[in-house]
């Protein structure tokens, strides 16, 4: 079989077949006896069987592209290969006219018994904004071909459970009905951009469908756009099935695109435990909105405004100034937060911001257990982070640190402040997570130098964990595309190497520390237990390493894992 055949237009086949056929039969003894005096040759090695469900579990654990491959080497390997091939598919966005017309052929549309459609449980489609801005023959003729090939595939693809769409194209708005209309009725898990084109009749019955969980991520040709005309509509037809909306953009009370009648009328969603929300400063209402309609909210993240995410994922910089208007609009929703308070009762556990000013902004003044916010070196963080940790009190932070924004700052080597306000004696479980593929072993060297020299001294913590993420950025039609990758080994060990020799120093600078981790994606989580005898003229440090799952029913039971999945 060619490279880049329909066996799986996603990878590039570059294994190649062994030397002898699994399906062949062993060679018998008498004649491998007879060919070597009693010794077997190489090429007769004998085969031994694993059960077929063994065969799946590890085809499971291999990368596409070496699945792929072992497919390839006999009929065998084809047959019991494809369904978990499949679930490969929705790893990588369908987003090139080559790649979705491959698709098309692959699923064997109207081959029956043979079609491979029914194997299809999950799909990523992107769109092209427009026919003269993506990679290929930049003709309309191969647009329509793109966008009937994408169509073809929602409409065959009736089995999949979870879709995920990252834009609507910007000159086929006339048509975008009939997309609507193609989303499989099985569809559990939704991603879809809110488009000010769309039809609000269609939009209103997909929203309807039972689903369990919802995202609106934004599409880009209305990036700007603050409001959108279907932002009330959505809060009045979201499914009584959700149990998770992310990315929603609530309308504005105060305009005539708010809520026919106000927000008691609206629809309340009892359901929803997992509720992501886009900071609107200009939105007085937020806060009522939020606590009427989502009663039951457990896990809150707040993103940026849509005008502000792509900025936000573009540039190394964090705009954490306090202006004139950030002020007024806190106090407003401090007294909104007092007011409307009993609503939410006492079921919110954790808050997930993108930004430390939205957070502030937004004051939430009431206790959560598990905060996670970004890191930076910007004077106001000084004055932000003590006023959130002040008003929400809680038990576990966790600290996103880019190695791009701090690598801004390396060469002043001033203690951040802040950690060290009386704000965050709440603070006993404090986890610093390395977000970023640039500058790790520079990023961590920085951080225990912050530590050594004081930096948190005022937290009492009891456990300390650093998590490294190796994350790869692309952009994908003005989209950017944030996939997790196994460290590189050499990188793996530096930071190895580096946190466990300074480990003693850490632990003295927090007398009460009883445990430390270190997780490091692709090469698992190291940990220890840390006894620190505090003795003159310095402290004594007994270090005992654990293994990882003792460590990872530490970090559970803890909530140091809370946020592992945003």
């Amino acid at each position: 079989m060619a490279p880049g055949s329909l066996l799986c237009p996603n990878y590039q086949f570059t294994l190649s077949a062994p030397s002898r056929d699994p399906n062949l039969l062993p060679v018998p003894a008498h004649e491998s006896a007879s060919r070597g005096h009693g010794k077997c040759p190489k090429w007769t090695l004998r085969l031994i069987t694993v059960p077929i469900d063994v065969q799946r579990i590890i085809m499971s654990l291999l990368t596409g592209k070496d699945l792929s491959s072992l497919m390839q080497t006999c009929s065998y390997f084809l047959d019991i290969g494809l369904p978990e091939l499949c679930l490969h598919i929705p790893k990588k966005p369908i987003r090139s006219p080559q790649h979705a017309i491959s698709f098309y052929s692959f699923l064997r549309v109207g081959g029956w018994p043979c079609s491979r459609w029914p194997l299809i449980r999950a799909l990523w489609l992107t769109f092209p904004m427009h026919w003269g801005l993506y990679s290929g023959s930049p003709t309309p003729c191969s647009y329509e071909a793109h966008m009937d090939a994408l169509l073809g595939i929602l409409r065959h693809c009736s089995h999949i459970s979870r879709l995920h769409i990252d834009n609507w194209p910007s000159d086929y708005m006339g048509n975008m009905s009939q997309f609507l209309h193609a989303i499989p009725k099985s569809v559990e898990d939704l991603t879809i951009p809110l488009s000010p084109h769309m039809d609000g009749k269609h939009l209103s019955k997909l929203l309807r469908r039972p689903l369990r969980r919802l995202a609106f991520p934004v599409d880009q040709p209305d990036v700007y756009q603050i409001q959108n005309p279907h932002t009330s509509l959505v809060l009045q037809t979201l499914s009584p099935t959700l149990v998770e909306v992310d990315r929603l953009l609530l309308p504005r009370l105060d305009t005539p695109r708010g809520l026919k009648g106000g927000h008691r009328s609206a629809h309340v969603i009892a359901s929803v435990r997992k509720l992501g929300v886009r900071m609107d400063e200009w939105n007085r209402g937020l806060v009522e909105t939020l606590t009427a309609v989502f009663p039951n909210t457990t896990h809150f993240k707040l993103w940026p405004s849509p005008g502000l995410l792509l900025a936000s994922h573009l540039s190394s910089t964090l705009d954490l100034r306090i202006g004139d208007e950030t002020t007024p609009m806190r106090e407003h929703n401090c007294a909104q937060w007092r007011m409307h308070l009993p609503a939410w009762g006492a079921s919110l556990v954790s808050i997930w911001a993108a930004q430390l000013r939205d957070l502030y902004c937004l004051g939430v003044s009431r206790h959560v257990s598990c905060l996670s916010v970004p890191l930076c070196m910007q004077s106001e963080w000084s004055y932000i982070l003590p006023t959130v940790l002040a008003d929400m009190q809680p038990g576990f932070l966790e600290l996103r640190l880019d190695g791009l924004r701090l690598g801004r700052h390396v060469q002043d080597s001033r203690v951040p402040p802040g950690l060290d306000d009386p704000g965050a004696p709440s603070v006993n479980r404090l986890a610093v997570h390395f977000v970023c593929a640039a500058c790790h072993s520079s990023d961590t060297e920085v951080i225990l130098n912050f530590i050594e020299q004081g930096w948190g001294a005022e937290m009492p913590l009891t456990h300390l964990l650093f998590r490294y993420r190796h994350t790869l950025r692309e952009p994908i039609d003005f989209q950017v595309l944030v996939r997790d990758l196994p460290f590189p080994p050499d990188v793996a060990r530096s930071i190895s190497t580096t946190v466990s020799g300074r480990l003693a120093r850490v632990a003295q600078a927090f007398p009460k520390l009883r445990w430390f981790g270190l997780d490091i994606l692709g090469w698992g989580l190291k940990c220890w237990e840390v006894s620190v005898c505090p003795t003159a003229p310095k402290a004594s440090v007994t270090l005992i390493e654990t293994s990882e799952q003792s460590g990872r029913r530490v970090v559970h039971a803890t909530q140091m894992d809370m946020f592992n999945n945003h």
